[in-house]
């Protein structure tokens, strides 16, 4: 068991090693998010729970998600968390649909949207997307690419077991 842990911990501590690199077609850093029915009562779990701290908040407005051809057209607020792991900082990220009470949709190919409730996606930070659209695109898999006025670019796609993967690029 101990050699076990010892192992995952080595091979973690080699994969954030690995992605530091500033070449743009690394990974920079992966953050977790999960689609929450109630954005304050996951953030005070979070917070009471596993001592996180509350980091960021954006708001997308339902014309924003409608442009951009995302998520129904519906407004949805993300609450950014971070925890200090050992060596390295983990970014959670709380995301509510708005009106998302209900029932939630299954994500089905093509789909990119954030109310399938549970952890539903990870976001891969990089300095640019092109990399990753060209080797998405020689492997002939759907994507959508976000853009947006002063926003940074996003591609959005699914794993094949239908998991929203998001590739926003940090500059």
């Amino acid at each position: 068991m101990k050699r076990t842990i010892i192992l995952a911990v080595a091979c973690l501590s080699f994969l954030f090693i690995s992605f530091s690199s500033e070449d743009e077609d690394k990974i920079q850093f992966v953050e977790i998010g999960v689609n929450v029915a109630d954005t304050a009562r996951s953030l005070a779990f979070y917070i009471k729970v596993f001592g996180m701290k509350r980091v960021g908040y954006w708001h997308a407005p339902a014309e924003m998600t409608a442009s951009a051809g995302v998520n129904s057209g519906k407004a949805f607020d993300l609450v950014i968390l971070s925890m200090e792991c050992d060596g390295y900082m983990l970014n959670y990220k709380l995301n509510q649909t708005e009106n998302n009470k209900d029932a939630i949709p299954a994500n089905e190919p093509g789909y990119y949207g954030f109310e399938k409730a549970g952890l539903g996606y990870l976001t891969f930070n990089v300095k640019n997307v092109d990399p990753f659209i060209e080797r998405i695109k020689a492997n002939n898999i759907q994507y959508k690419l976000v853009l947006l006025p002063n926003f940074p670019r996003v591609v959005l796609l699914q794993d094949p077991d239908g998991t929203l993967l998001e590739i926003y690029e940090r500059k």
